[in-house]
């Protein structure tokens, strides 16, 4: 009996996480269930422990993803960026593409996030490696399995001299590397509406557009 309500729990913290909704609002929804009957227990009610639930959960989740990987034997790629938080804190957001055995297409799964101690090209190779390792992939299934690697155009990853994606061909030739393709038509369009002066005009007139519609 205990272990069914835990699963209750369990699987109403995954909802809050897999809808993007706050943590406070889980004890909101363990007192929905109990007014339709459901016994929730009497532990495990509370915002922080809606986290610690998701943490537990999300490590499970990666754990067998990764454990997948390497029973498929499947190749795979990484796609990074960096990222700033409202305290200024540097980190590096990790995806990866694969395709597990069984499936007919590739996905693209949030693999992890984490603070970087060093925004060098050589600092974040060293933390991006010991993350991965951390995670269970080691360096010799890396090596044989890493194929591709997709970032923005950050000198700091993709510079042509001594960025990230350089470095990491030193050690996996392999490699092939490849400059994001929403970030080169951003960038794209940024030029353009930069060298036509005319869409500027058009731009702020459309956003006072935008804008006036709120007061109706």
């Amino acid at each position: 009996e205990q272990q069914i309500v835990t699963e209750r729990i369990f699987r109403t913290a995954y909802k809050q996480a897999k809808l993007n909704r706050p943590f406070f609002e889980f004890e909101t929804e363990i007192d929905l269930q109990i007014m339709n009957g459901l016994d929730m227990g009497r532990i495990l009610h509370s915002n922080v422990a809606c986290s610690n639930i998701i943490h537990h959960i999300s490590d499970e989740m990666k754990s067998d993803l990764i454990n997948g990987l390497i029973k498929s034997d499947s190749k795979f790629s990484l796609l990074l960026d960096e990222a700033t938080s409202v305290s200024n804190k540097n980190a590096l957001v990790v995806y990866i593409r694969t395709v597990l055995k069984g499936m007919q297409n590739p996905m693209t799964v949030f693999l992890t996030l984490f603070e970087l101690n060093s925004t060098t090209s050589a600092g974040i190779l060293q933390e991006l490696l010991n993350q991965l390792q951390a995670l269970g992939l080691s360096f010799e299934f890396m090596k044989d399995h890493m194929i591709a690697l997709t970032c923005d155009g950050a000198s700091v990853l993709l510079g042509k001299k001594s960025g990230l994606a350089i470095q990491l061909t030193e050690t996996f030739p392999n490699l092939f590397i490849w400059h994001c393709l929403n970030h080169r038509l951003e960038l794209a369009v940024h030029d353009s509406i930069e060298e036509v002066a005319g869409i500027n005009n058009f731009i702020h007139e459309y956003l006072k557009m935008i804008d006036s519609s709120y007061f109706f």
